[in-house]
């Protein structure tokens, strides 16, 4: 009688056992949220930007290129130190660097009334009173030394008069310091951006 009571025993607690385990296998995995935040630079603008008063200048944007370290990264970037740059694996361009910086300059130049037209198409603008070309150096956020952020933008840039063959301008440009609070990369995209429309006002007043 005792070994009939404990083959029962042993059955039910088989039959509880595979019970659970089933049960278990049919729990549906919760699905995984990407963690991955996507950024552009700048709002864009309305087709067709109405020129600034005072227009006159076609510009055509003869060369756009980015440091070495800038090309083909998708990822934003943070520097630390001068020499170590950690890209930050989840927070991502949604459009390339240099398009972006590109347009905010089309755009910029135009409203500003430095230029009534502006071609970004390299080898379309033949007709372009002005040729500018830009090689931006930095593109990033910083982490200071004391625990601090802030924002890095720099670039050179040349203008070649084509009524004036012999006037040509050269300048570099670095933007004023701006603090980012090191966490919201959407202050850091917008801190850019401005960096870069102080980058378009200067080029416009080597225009005029």
């Amino acid at each position: 009688m005792l070994i009939m009571k404990s083959s029962l025993i042993s059955r039910a607690f088989a039959v509880a056992l595979l019970a659970t385990f089933l049960g278990g296998c049919s729990i549906v995995p919760q699905a995984k949220v990407d963690p991955t935040r996507t950024y552009i630079l700048g709002v864009p603008a309305a087709p067709g930007v109405t020129p600034g008063p005072g227009a006159r200048a076609q510009v055509n944007i003869r060369a756009l290129t980015l440091a070495g370290y800038l090309q083909g990264v998708k990822t934003m970037l943070v520097r630390r130190g001068e020499n170590e740059i950690v890209p930050q694996v989840y927070v991502r361009w949604a459009e390339p660097l240099d398009s972006g910086v590109a347009r905010i300059l089309r755009d910029s130049l135009i409203a500003s009334g430095a230029a009534a037209g502006v071609d970004d198409r390299a080898g379309m603008g033949r007709d372009a009173d002005c040729e500018l070309s830009v090689w931006i150096l930095a593109c990033e956020g910083v982490q200071n030394p004391d625990g601090t952020h802030g924002v890095r933008f720099a670039a050179d840039y040349e203008i070649r008069f084509r009524a004036n063959p012999g006037k040509t301008v050269r300048r570099a440009f670095a933007a004023p310091s701006a603090v980012w609070d090191g966490k919201d990369f959407g202050q850091l995209a917008a801190l850019l951006s401005v960096s870069v429309e102080k980058l378009a006002a200067d080029i416009a007043a080597a225009l005029k």
